[in-house]
């Protein structure tokens, strides 16, 4: 009797692993692979512990509870080949006035021709094309583009020039000989810039104003005529 009943015992114990290792079983191995072409590297191979049941499947092997298994070895492969660049290929710029973007690429190649990825450096450079000509219609009559120049803002309102200059990368000059006018906004001989009266207040070509007791026009050249009197001086 007591040995009948060790036994049932004993499969009480046994069964449950039983269908639980039957019910779990590990997959072939995985074919060996390198991590590298060329040089050294590790071999890779792995196994999976599957199930064909709806019973859950904790591990197929006793040293982990793992659900997969991975082998390495060291992989030494031939010596890598001599890998450089190729010449950049130029592409056209982006724009073809004013300032764009000119791209240039190269490939890393073996002696052979083939791609190679261990040349140092960039295989793509942006870089800006400037010496382009100006658009059409970009600057007002009488100007002209320029870069990296030093505006010092003398204008038909200010030609003593005693304003900060300011350093610019581009923008509109006005050609020589000419001045801005800022209230007509474009570049004009500088004789036909209107005049600064006795209280320094601009006055363009031609205008006509008044003080307490005379009237005034500015002429070409910055002179400025009296053209009548309101009230008596004497």
């Amino acid at each position: 009797m007591k040995s009948k009943t060790l036994l049932l015992l004993l499969v009480a114990v046994i069964a449950p692993q039983l269908v639980l290792s039957q019910s779990c079983f590990a997959t072939t191995w995985s074919t060996w692979a390198c991590s590298v072409t060329c040089g050294n590297g590790t071999y890779s191979r792995t196994r999976n512990c599957i199930t064909n049941t709806t019973a859950s499947c904790s591990s197929c092997w006793e040293t982990s509870y793992t659900a997969s298994q991975t082998q390495t070895l060291d992989c030494i492969r031939g010596v890598c080949p001599y890998c450089s660049w190729t010449s950049f290929t130029v592409f056209p710029c982006s724009a073809s006035c004013n300032t764009g973007f000119q791209l240039q690429t190269r490939q890393c190649l073996t002696a052979t021709g083939q791609a190679c990825g261990t040349c140092d450096g960039s295989d793509v450079i942006s870089q800006p094309c400037t010496q382009l000509p100006a658009c059409p219609d970009l600057c007002p009559i009488n100007s002209h583009i320029e870069r990296n120049y030093t505006d010092c803002s003398i204008t038909c309102q200010n030609r003593t020039g005693n304003l900060p200059c300011t350093v610019r990368s581009v923008g509109c000059v006005c050609d020589a000989g000419y001045l801005f006018d800022s209230i007509g906004g474009q570049c004009i001989q500088e004789c036909d810039c209107g005049c600064t009266d006795s209280g320094s207040h601009y006055r363009a070509l031609n205008q006509v104003w008044n003080d307490s007791c005379s009237t005034y026009i500015c002429n070409y050249g910055g002179t400025i005529d009296t053209i009548a009197t309101i009230c008596n001086t004497s």
